[in-house]
Formats: structure tokens, sequence, C-alpha cells
């Protein structure tokens, strides 16, 4: 076959008649056909324009593809590409007009039932939809990591043309009582109304998304979710792409739970782990992974090494793998708390599953990293908007490091699994030299065993497990999290997860601050009543609180004034040394008192 120029009539085939044809054949898929789109095919049969006005050629199949579709429907409007709802368009009526669109938007999706494609979701006053960055032409190229994975974007005033485009056929006023009212672009005015109208949409229609998963996990009752589309009760919407995942049984054995775990561990199997514990913060976090989103809260999970090259993102990856089914991407911990705030805010605003913070050289503190952790929505200034929005916090969030380092609070929130290779990674043998690209391949059974392994727990251990855990008093942050997670892992005779945070909290940078003070208090005034102006009278007093000051810049100004802030956070700490600060009754024309008193009980000390 020669190369004809469209717009020379080549084959008797018209250009406009070829993008129709290429529209009516997107539509069928769910999609829409651009210019863009048919240049990206390469050379070909036909070329579109020619010289400087040359867009592409298409390959001879695509071609045919092409002629096909003329064939079969062939189309001289777009308007026309298949049979649409109509909605007529009337200025002074408007209100009614948009119940329309929801009312037709709202039947589509039920005769689909939530298989719909560009399925619209309510998320924080906004209208939101799902993507897969798959054939966006208008999208910059993806890298390994990012393709086919799914996002949350908000919909914007384009986006829902096209898809009102694609749905319904507008209806312009009526001229001659004898002729149809004429097709119409999807007013503008319409648009902007839905858009503005986006926190009054109808909740049961165009349900709220908390997030999206992509493999079947587990809700807080045990039952599981594997029916792809929206679960009204978890507010989820389950989208699994075309991976085929195994059916979990109801109520599996002792057994097969063992069973599941042993197949889980198969892949942990050349991670030099330090000690049980280590192993137990591995399996918790990729038991975790399936299970995440359906978690209010749950702990951060810390992979420490004191060199490179001992596995610590790979491990990271593994668990990202089988929550997501891609090699997730990594990112730096910016070490300002306003960049942390954005970086956190934007990526649980798209609804990311993983959190990967890797490599990171700075201690890993800040008040955004504690707010994710411990509550489950986080709030944030969109980029760009006044507007202050709140968004889930069901991300898995991993940190890896060289000698770790968590200060402050997050200390009794992340568990640590520690890798202590004993040869070089040149030296070392491995079951499966690609790990992460071994676990994507595997991951519908990798899944379906972590679901196995709980519910087998749910089934016959965890009342018994829960129960002891409440009348042992178990001072437990994350409740939801230990009776699933952890509670399983003790079940099946690992190590308690739990333990991998005690090396956080006895190396806290701040705490061993807060130790040094209380030695300096202690050295200069033993038990005598004290205000916060006599500790900063001697100079060790102040060169030790001076480092618990949170603005750096004025570290080498210690005053009264500032050790009377400082003071209060040491009441009630426990630092193992005996010594308790205690704040003594205050008058009004007195300053405030403390003294240290020392407390033989102190269960630390």
């Amino acid at each position: 076959m020669t190369n004809p120029n469209i717009e020379d009539g080549g084959e008797a085939v018209k250009r406009k008649q070829v993008r129709d044809a290429m529209r009516a054949y997107q539509a069928k898929a769910g999609g829409s056909a651009t210019a863009e789109l048919l240049a990206e095919h390469g050379d070909g049969a036909i070329r579109f324009g020619s010289g400087k006005n040359a867009e592409g050629d298409l390959k001879p199949e695509f071609f045919d593809v092409v002629l096909a579709a003329i064939k079969a429907a062939p189309v001289t409007d777009s308007h026309e590409i298949a049979e649409r709802p109509t909605v007529k368009i009337k200025p002074s009526l408007m209100h009614k007009s948009m119940a329309r669109v929801q009312d037709i938007l709202a039947r589509e999706r039920r005769k689909l039932k939530g298989g719909i494609h560009d399925p619209i979701f309510q998320r924080q006053g906004y209208m939101v939809r799902l993507s897969r960055n798959l054939l966006d032409p208008d999208a910059p190229p993806l890298k390994e990591y990012e393709r086919a994975a799914l996002h949350v974007i908000q919909i914007e005033s384009p986006w829902l043309a096209r898809r009102l485009d694609r749905t319904m056929q507008f209806l312009g006023k009526q001229k001659d009582p004898d002729e149809p009212p004429p097709p119409i672009n999807v007013p503008a005015v319409m648009i902007s109304s839905l858009m503005a109208d986006a926190t009054n949409w109808n909740k049961q229609a165009f349900p709220i998304l908390h997030a999206t998963i992509e493999a079947p996990t587990l809700r807080l009752d045990g039952t599981i979710l594997d029916q792809p589309g929206y679960d009204v009760e978890t507010g989820l919407h389950y989208d699994p792409a075309d991976v085929k995942f195994p059916a979990v049984p109801k109520s599996p054995t002792h057994e097969q739970g063992k069973a599941a775990c042993a197949a889980v561990e198969d892949v942990l199997q050349d991670f030099p782990f330090a000690d049980d514990v280590s192993k137990a913060v591995a399996m918790a976090l990729l038991f975790t992974a399936p299970v995440r989103r359906t978690l209010d809260i749950a702990p951060g999970f810390g992979i420490d090494a004191d060199d490179a090259e001992a596995g610590k993102t790979t491990l990271a990856k593994v668990a990202g793998a089988i929550m997501t089914g891609r090699d997730v991407a990594v990112k730096a911990l910016p070490t300002k708390e306003e960049e942390r705030e954005k970086t956190i805010g934007a990526d649980l605003y798209a609804s990311s599953a993983v959190l990967l913070f890797d490599n990171i050289d700075d201690v890993i503190e800040g008040k955004s990293l504690d707010m994710v952790l411990t509550s489950p929505s986080f709030e944030f200034r969109l980029l760009g908007e006044s507007r202050i929005i709140h968004v889930p916090t069901c991300a898995l969030t991993i940190f890896t490091a060289n000698k770790i380092t968590v200060a402050g609070n997050l200390t009794t929130r992340v568990l640590v699994s520690r890798l202590v290779p004993d040869r070089p990674l040149a030296q070392r043998k491995f079951a499966y030299r690609n790990l992460v690209a071994h676990v994507i391949e595997h991951r519908p059974e990798l899944v379906a065993a972590i679901l196995t392994a709980l519910r087998a727990y749910i089934v016959h251990g965890q009342a018994d497990v829960v129960a002891a855990k409440i009348a042992a008093d178990d001072d437990d942050r994350f409740h939801q999290w230990s009776d699933l997670i952890r509670g399983a892992l003790v079940w099946y005779g690992y190590a308690d997860p739990q333990r991998g945070g005690d090396t956080l909290r006895e190396a806290d940078p701040i705490k061993e601050c807060q130790r040094e003070a209380i030695r300096q208090w202690a050295a200069q005034h033993d038990e005598k009543i004290v205000t916060a102006a006599d500790l900063a009278k001697h100079h060790a007093i102040r060169e030790a609180f001076a480092p618990l000051m949170k603005d750096q810049k004025r570290r080498g100004e210690v005053t009264g004034h500032n050790i009377g802030q400082l003071v209060p956070q040491l009441i009630g700490v426990r630092l193992g040394l005996g010594w308790q600060v205690e704040k003594l009754p205050g008058r009004r024309s007195r300053a405030q008192a403390y003294r240290l008193v020392w407390t033989a009980g102190d269960p630390t000390a």
C-alpha cells in the first residue's frame, strides 16, 4: 500500500473521517482519540499533513483498524459517535439541567456496578477521579516505577467537559418547531456550575473516596474485601487492574496459617537480620502492607544498617511491591518542617500507598511525621490554595538509613529492623537475585498468603491474644495494628515486633540532652528549691539546656526565660537517672519554683 496523504484524499479517506472513526473506536474502549495519540504510533501507511504540518504516520495494522471502524460505524460528526441520553439547555432552568446531568452519570454508574471507566468520587469537598497513568498523551513520559500507578486526581473543568461529552448529548435552543433542537458542545456555564456545586453532589451516587487499593485486603471486622469497585463499608475503591488474586479461605486452619507465614518468610531469607526482633519487624512490615488502608493508624518502619549495600532499600521496596505491584518510588526526607509538610501532604492527597524515605542522613523527627503516624487524618494547605484540607494518613511509611536516629515522640512510633551483613555484597549469595521483580511476579500468591495467615489468626487466636494484652494492661499506641499484625506474629511464634522500638528510645538524642540537663542541675543544686533564673546562672546548666531549644540560632543565648520554657517539658519524663522534676506551688508575686526529687522507685533508673 502506498503512503497516501489524507489532505489529498488518498484512498478516498478524508482526514475528518479518520479522526471521527478513531473517536468512535476509542469511545467503545472508554478513551478519546487525539492527533497526538495517533501520531505516537510512528511510521506507517497514513500521513497526516505534509511538510512542516506533518503530524506523524500510522502503522499499516493500525490503518486496518481505522478502515474497519469506518466501515462498521461511519460517522460524519463527533456528536453522533453513539446513542447518548440528551440534556436540553435552558439558561433559565440551569438547575434542572444540572440535576439531569448528575442523574445520567448516576444511572450510568449503577448500570455498570461501579466498574465504569472514569468513576467520579467526592473527597475533601472536591470532585475527584482515578488515573492509572497509561495512555495519556498530555502526560510526561513515565518512569518505570510510575507505570500503571493508581492515583487520585482532582477533577478540573476540561476533563469534566470531555467526560460529559462522551456520556450525553447536549441540545441547544429549538429555533424551528419543525426541526429538532441542534446539538451543541457542553456549555461552559454548565461546567462551572457543576464544579461550584461539588459539595452538593449526591453522596450515594458519587460516594466519598477514602483511598484506593490494588489488592484484596481485610476490613476492620476481619472480612475479606476482594470484589473490584467501591466498597461502601470502608470507602475504598478496589482496582486490581489485570492482576488475578487467589481466593482467600474464610476459615483457614492454624497449620494453613503457618504455611502461609513460611511462604512470606521465603522472600526474606537473604536478609542478614541482626536478631529475631529485626526479623519480626520485617515480617510485620510485609503483613501490614496489604491491610494498611483499613487501619486508622499504624507505626512507621525503619530499616537500619551500619553501611551501604546491606539491603535496606530492597527490603522497603519488597513491602511496597506487595502493596502496589510496582517498584515504588523513593524520596528524600526534607530537613525543614515546612517542606516535610508539603511533601507528605501532596503524597497523601494523591492517595499514594507508600511513603518511602530513603537513605536518611539526618535525625528523623518533626510534627508532620508525628501526625502521619498517630492521626487518621493529616491537615495541610494545598500548594497554590488558601484552604486547609484533611486527607487520610493510611499510607505505609518506611524510613531507611545507616545508623538510623529517631528523636522525640517518634521513638514510640517507629519500629526498626536492623541488617548486619557478615560479608561484602559481592561475596553474598541470593536465592532471588532480583528480589523486587520476583515479588512483583508472585505478588498474588504473597498477598493471599498474608491474608490467609491473618484470617487463621482472627478465626482461631485473636480473641485470646487481645484478652491477654488487656489483662497485662499493655501500653500500646496502635491498638488496631497491634491487635491484628503484632498479635498474629506473636501467635505464630515470632518475636514481638513492638520491641523493635526499644533501641530507638534508648538512643533518643533528645532524651540524652534531657538527661544531661538533669545531671548538671543535680550537680549544682542537688534537691534545693530553685527557679529558672537560678539555673541560668550556671554556665554548665545553660550549655546542657541549649540543645533542647528549638531555635538553633539562639542556642548560644540561653536565658532564664528559655530555661523556664524547657523545665516543664522534663516533668514526668522517665530518663533512667532516678531524678524526677517536681513543680512547686507558686505565688503570683514570685517566680515559679522547682526542685529535683530522688525516686529510687523510678522503673527506668
